[in-house]
């Protein structure tokens, strides 16, 4: 009788995201707390990771991100960006998620040290991922530019979320190194957000956001985060 070696192999596993939606709440007078009621996050799945990309300005120049839930219950903060205006404003883009099995909406609460005066939320879930935990993030600022960019190592069969946002903007904003879904200019405030999916091993990939139609140069925040 003889034997032969036997290799046994586990199921291939890609990370998918998919885009749900976009929201974005304005408000004059400046508010710590901004709420997106019944944010559609998709069809119910046991994996199923409901990720936001958030922006937001304000006009003090020392504000952070205390904290983003998502159906309730606190969500992890992936990758963040923020960059303080002296004597002008703070900027910041952020990806947050948590895993949610049930459901086909959560509201969203972004919470945020000092008057804010815009939030911008774009929703997306993610399925497929070996692990919730960030494979590699990545985030940038730039001022006065014309774009702004960062390099984020992805994995095999992996995907990629980036977060982008400028002010003293009158244009739009190009995304590379993702496919966009959402880009809207809202008082001279731009965000956009981008995702893609199904790639190859690269270390690094360039993600990067660019002023379109308009000649000025704003100032920028980017992050962006990948998992497999």
């Amino acid at each position: 009788m003889f034997t032969f070696p036997v290799t046994l192999f586990g199921p291939s596993t890609t990370a998918d995201i998919v885009f749900q939606q976009a929201e974005t709440t304005q408000t004059s007078a400046g508010t710590t707390s901004f709420t997106f009621t019944s944010a559609n996050i998709g069809t119910a799945a046991a994996d199923r990771h409901v990720l936001v990309c958030i922006g937001l300005r304000g006009g003090v120049d020392s504000g952070t991100l205390s904290s983003v839930t998502i159906g309730g219950t606190a969500a992890t903060i992936h990758s963040s960006s923020t960059l303080s205006i002296p004597a002008s404003a703070t900027q910041i883009a952020a990806i947050a998620g948590r895993t949610i099995a049930a459901g086909t909406t959560a509201t969203v609460v972004v919470t945020v040290s000092v008057n804010m005066t815009i939030c911008f939320c774009r929703v997306y879930t993610m399925t497929g991922q070996q692990s919730t935990t960030v494979f590699n993030a990545a985030n940038a600022t730039a001022s006065n530019a014309a774009s702004v960019s960062v390099n984020v190592n992805v994995p095999s069969n992996g995907a990629l979320l980036a977060s982008v946002l400028n002010a003293a903007s009158t244009g739009s904003i190009t995304m590379a190194g993702v496919n966009e879904n959402a880009d809207q200019n809202v008082g001279n405030v731009n965000c956009a957000a981008g995702h893609q999916d199904g790639l190859s091993a690269e270390t690094p990939r360039a993600v990067s956001g660019t002023e379109a139609g308009a000649s000025n140069t704003p100032e920028w925040v980017l992050c962006a985060a990948s998992w497999q």
